[in-house]
């Protein structure tokens, strides 16, 4: 399984990334099976989930580049 985590204080661009990934889920069956998207909204969320979880693929608005990988 590859965690994909997605990380935007905007919900409107999170949503559409979010669609985004879902919808090309959803029109290729093998990869829903082996793609697990994770959402956060904040970077605090965005740093908790990247101590706890193996994240394989990271998209992440540019205002929050500096503090999310600094902690990575």
């Amino acid at each position: 399984m590859f965690n994909i985590l997605v990380v935007d204080s905007i919900e409107n661009e999170l949503n559409h990334l979010i669609f985004l990934l879902e919808d090309y889920k959803a029109e290729n069956n093998n990869f829903d099976k082996i793609l697990n998207i994770i959402d956060a909204n904040s970077e605090q969320e965005a740093i908790d989930i990247l101590n706890k979880e193996k994240i394989h693929i990271l998209f992440i608005s540019s205002d929050m580049e500096s503090s999310c990988f600094s902690n990575i």
